[in-house]
């Protein structure tokens, strides 16, 4: 008989692939691919405001470009309005954000949700407590009451109601 080769799997261990043969063992480099960019950090961060908010942009990785989306729709690295200063949040709206790089992995998306509550304007109307008009209203029937009872003294006593 001749000679035979004896094919062995591939181990991987720790990012590296092992292939052992009968008088050896051979190493082939880490398994990675490239970096992924650091996700977008927001500035302030999502929640409820009583008023228009300007929310800052940034990204930990050195040169990294950002796009960001308002309209509900997730940015990529070639969808989305290209960031170059603080977005104006005026109305309820959800902020989705991504960080990209040339040659390396895009970052993840990063979500904020900013809820804009106005404080409500002072009206004459609705719950609380009692407005002025309805208070002057009572205080003048109250004196008109007061009045005709004062001039019907000289006659005969009898219910106004």
């Amino acid at each position: 008989m001749g000679t035979y080769v004896k094919f062995v799997a591939p181990m991987i261990s720790g990012g590296m692939v092992y292939v052992g043969t009968a008088n050896q063992l051979v190493a082939y480099g880490l398994l990675v691919g490239p970096p992924q960019v650091a996700a977008p950090i927001f500035s302030p961060g999502g929640g409820t405001y009583a008023s228009a908010q300007n929310v800052t942009i940034s990204d930990a990785t050195s040169g990294a470009s950002i796009r960001y989306t308002l309209d509900g729709s997730t940015p990529s690295g070639t969808a989305g309005t290209l960031y170059s200063g603080p977005v104006n949040i005026s109305n309820t709206a959800t902020l989705q954000a991504i960080a990209f790089l040339s040659g390396d992995l895009n970052s993840p998306v990063t979500s904020g949700t900013y809820t804009i509550n106005p404080p409500l304007a002072a009206s004459g109307g609705g719950g609380g407590a009692p407005s002025y008009w309805f208070l002057g209203l009572l205080a003048f029937a109250g004196l008109l009451l007061w009045k005709l009872r004062k001039r019907t003294r000289h006659f005969k006593r009898r219910p106004l109601f």
